[in-house]
């Protein structure tokens, strides 16, 4: 398996790597400049070797899915790729910090969240669900709604994104 680029900015095609954002297990995600877009994306990436793998026809497929969804409070799906041995999802990059961020930081602190926090995450959260599961054929590109994939941005809203294409072990 090829190894995570360490010199940024790093040219993979139409896309230039600005830095990784999140290197947890064998799939990293990239803050990246795509060409003829103005604003930075970012790259997640999961791996088509190995546990955890991808089908990349299935990925690439479910990509497509996802690039028709537009939500305010879903992280915005452009396309797929491929970098190395990793297929990626192209997603909007999200300002903000995820909801794990958060509550670590506010442990680590011993600071109590505000209760409207979590009225604001419940309400943007549960409408983003919403309308995931009312769009026809989602269900098969659901990933995961945890901490990680809650992001608070620094503009005040919440936006999901846990987007899983590709997984081959999924029952439809």
């Amino acid at each position: 398996m090829q190894q995570v680029p360490t010199t940024f900015p790093t040219s993979r095609g139409s896309y230039a790597l600005l830095k990784v954002l999140s290197a947890e297990e064998d799939s990293p995600v990239y803050l990246a400049a795509v060409r003829g877009q103005e604003k930075p994306w970012t790259i997640k990436t999961m791996p088509l070797r190995g546990q955890g793998a991808v089908n990349l026809d299935l990925f690439k497929s479910e990509t497509k899915h996802l690039a028709r969804m537009r939500f305010a409070h879903l992280a915005r799906v452009l396309e797929s790729t491929q970098i190395e041995d990793h297929a990626g999802l192209v997603m909007e990059y999200i300002p903000g910090k995820s909801l794990a961020e958060i509550c670590q930081r506010a442990e680590e602190y011993a600071f109590l969240l505000p209760p409207e926090l979590g009225l604001v995450v419940a309400h943007d959260v549960f409408a983003a669900a919403d309308f995931f599961h009312a769009f026809e054929g989602a269900g098969r590109v659901h990933g995961n709604i945890s901490l990680r994939t809650i992001v608070v941005r620094y503009a005040g809203d919440v936006k999901v994104a846990g987007y899983r294409p590709g997984y081959r072990d999924r029952k439809s």
